[in-house]
């Protein structure tokens, strides 16, 4: 990682530390396992805590994650079986509940770090890569670097909107 690179992230951390703005959990999905004698229920594993800048997950050590999937620890509703879809952002809930988290905490789970290394810089599931020399966020899958922004611009923005946001 280059030092323009970490010098964004450590003044993201420590505006977004100053601004005391909420941590978002961090998670493993684990499901549910038949075992000899019994079975285990699905759960989320804690991993840490984490803020969220747009599709980017960033950690009070540094460590930056490419959003996967997120719900909140609410009491989930009763099925009505409506979609598989929607059965399984049920569960997700669900389990979010019964889960280590207090209610009404958003919980991400699925987050890729990010790599910083050139093979990491050039997958495509990444949301930070790296094209003509400039290392820059995807807006969504797949994009390219025409739909893309500069990482540090990106960022600061980020940080910039969840500060003004926690001010009003």
């Amino acid at each position: 990682m280059n030092a323009g690179i970490q010098d964004t992230i450590d003044q993201s951390i420590a505006a977004l530390k100053e601004a005391g703005i909420p941590f978002e959990e961090l998670a493993e999905y684990e499901p549910a396992r038949r075992r000899w004698f019994g079975s285990s229920r699905a759960r989320f594993r804690p991993l840490g805590q984490v803020w969220r800048l747009g599709v980017l997950l960033l950690s009070p050590e540094g460590t930056l994650f490419s959003v996967g999937t997120s719900t909140r620890a609410v009491p989930p509703r009763h099925p009505n079986n409506q979609s598989l879809s929607a059965e399984a952002r049920r569960h997700f809930r669900e389990v979010a509940f019964r889960g280590p988290f207090t209610e009404g905490a958003t919980v991400n789970f699925d987050a890729r770090v990010v790599r910083w290394t050139p093979d990491g810089l050039q997958d495509p599931k990444s949301a930070v890569f790296e094209a003509g020399g400039q290392i820059l966020v995807r807006w969504r899958p797949g994009a390219d670097a025409t739909n893309s922004i500069c990482f540090a611009d990106y960022v600061e923005e980020k940080v910039g909107f969840a500060s003004r946001r926690d001010r009003q």
